[in-house]
């Protein structure tokens, strides 16, 4: 049967996978309109209850969990005991369509990126949206890259690191403004340092990942 603690994971993730359009990208969640009433269960809501809107953001944070629980699947071989639309490939489609749908897709005539950046009414909170996209974005590529190895994958991981020795000289990506925000890239850096072998490029960005990681972690 599946293991405990992937069936665990499996059951949640299921939610958030009903949750993709039919176009590829990924709604971010469900909201109602108050907090539940006294002694309402969760499965008697009585309240309004609404679904956000596909966003980038959370297209692609979707796209890298997906993209993990297929590789997981694969690892484990665990394909013969997953139902049905649960399998390897299912997770994989679900991943790869979650990525095509934020990375290319257009909505009022911008990116679906930029979209979600210019919906935020506070301008001073738009660096803050623009940065939580881009490292969603850097996770779901080593993901995606890491399942599939395909090399535009890994271009992307490079092309949105913060850490300035993978791409962007010494600041990275954002210059001096990440250390606003903080270093939200830690799960990629991991990931990334995680990678087998025979994916890695003839570099020391693997090192650099590792050492970001030990230096997060005060080792």
């Amino acid at each position: 049967g599946i293991p405990d603690l992937i069936n665990e994971v499996l059951w949640n993730a299921n939610f958030w996978k009903r949750m993709q359009m039919g176009h590829g990208g990924v709604r971010g969640g469900i909201e109602h309109s108050e907090h539940p009433r006294n002694g309402e269960v969760s499965w008697a809501e009585s309240q309004f209850t609404g679904a956000f809107d596909a966003d980038a953001a959370s297209s692609y944070l979707f796209a890298a969990l997906a993209a993990k629980i297929s590789r997981t699947i694969n690892d484990h071989s665990l394909d013969s005991v997953m139902p049905a639309g649960q399998k390897a490939a299912d997770w994989q489609t679900a991943a790869l369509d979650a990525w095509d749908w934020a990375a290319n897709g257009i909505t009022n005539s911008v990116s679906n990126e930029q979209y979600q950046v210019d919906r935020v009414s506070d301008s001073s909170l738009k660096p803050k949206q623009a940065f939580n996209i881009v490292c969603y974005k850097n996770l779901a590529a080593v993901e995606l890259y890491h399942l599939t190895g395909q090399v535009g994958y890994h271009d992307a991981f490079l092309a949105t690191s913060i850490i300035g020795d993978l791409a962007y000289g010494d600041q990275g990506f954002f210059g001096e403004d990440f250390q606003i925000w903080g270093p939200d890239q830690e799960d990629a850096f991991f990931a990334y340092a995680m990678l087998p072998s025979n994916l890695l490029p003839a570099n020391n960005v693997q090192n650099v990942a590792i050492d970001k990681i030990t230096d997060m972690a005060g080792l």
